[in-house]
């Protein structure tokens, strides 16, 4: 017996597969031609207008971030808007002026959550040019003294000032003195103390910076000028935390007079 394999169990041309028509082969041939220029133009395309669709959609979240801010502002949630600034930040907005008021927003919130530190933080990072009106630099100046960075305060808040005066906004200008005032106290320097004081109060005659203004003059050995801005504040101010601040600077000045110091010695 032969041990040959049977001819009729090998494939041939005739038993093994059917090849495909000729007109599909081309068919299939055009279609993976055609999905790979679509595939080409596609890449192109992404190269060419990809980033644009990228930012315009990351643009549309940072805005909605940002709105989102606004609202939860509005509410007093302030934490919460802060975070919500701080995701637009990280994207792109419609102009340069929308960023920078989301930047300083995340500055006026820290300062008025007293996270002095990170406001100022916050302030840096902005350009020079995010600050085109003199109420821009306000919780900026005051987180910068509260801070303890008394010579950026006082560097800044002379810019501060002298665009309040260009604006001519009395609010701001006595704002501005008012810091300038405690800084210049912070940092030992009497003259400056009274200059910025004194201007506080041509704005506003009973504010408490009379008291900062009698301590500086009793401090310069002037108790006479002391003890008369004294004796006027007292007579224009009902704040009981003021009145007590006066009469403990009433007994410093008797003391140095060899007086009683009577709070009402004025009246």
């Amino acid at each position: 017996m032969s041990t040959d394999t049977p001819r009729e169990s090998l494939p041939s041309v005739e038993t093994g597969p059917e090849r495909p028509p000729r007109g599909a082969v081309e068919a299939g041939l055009f279609m993976a031609g055609l999905a790979f220029v679509v595939m080409l133009s596609g890449v192109f395309a992404y190269g060419m207008l990809g980033e644009r669709i990228t930012h315009g959609l990351d643009r549309a979240c940072s805005e909605a971030a940002f709105k989102a801010g606004q609202q939860f502002e509005a509410i007093g949630e302030y934490d919460a808007a802060v975070q919500r600034f701080r995701q637009a930040l990280e994207g792109h907005f419609a102009s340069d002026a929308q960023r920078y008021l989301c930047g300083r927003s995340i500055g006026e919130l820290l300062s008025q959550r007293q996270r002095y530190a990170e406001a100022v933080e916050a302030y840096e990072a902005l350009p020079p040019e995010a600050f085109t009106k003199s109420g821009h630099y306000t919780a900026y100046v005051l987180s910068l003294w509260h801070s303890g960075r008394l010579e950026d305060a006082e560097r800044l808040g002379a810019i501060w000032l002298h665009a309040a005066e260009a604006e001519q906004d009395a609010v701001q200008l006595l704002w501005a003195h008012n810091a300038l005032m405690h800084v210049a106290a912070a940092l030992g320097k009497p003259e400056d103390v009274l200059l910025h004081g004194e201007a506080v109060l041509d704005l506003d005659p009973a504010n408490v910076a009379t008291l900062k203004v009698a301590r500086t003059l009793l401090g310069q050995g002037d108790t006479e000028a002391a003890l008369a801005r004294v004796n006027t504040f007292v007579s224009t101010t009902s704040n009981p935390a003021h009145l007590e601040e006066a009469k403990q600077l009433r007994a410093e000045i008797a003391a140095k007079q060899g007086g009683n110091g009577r709070l009402d010695g004025g009246r």
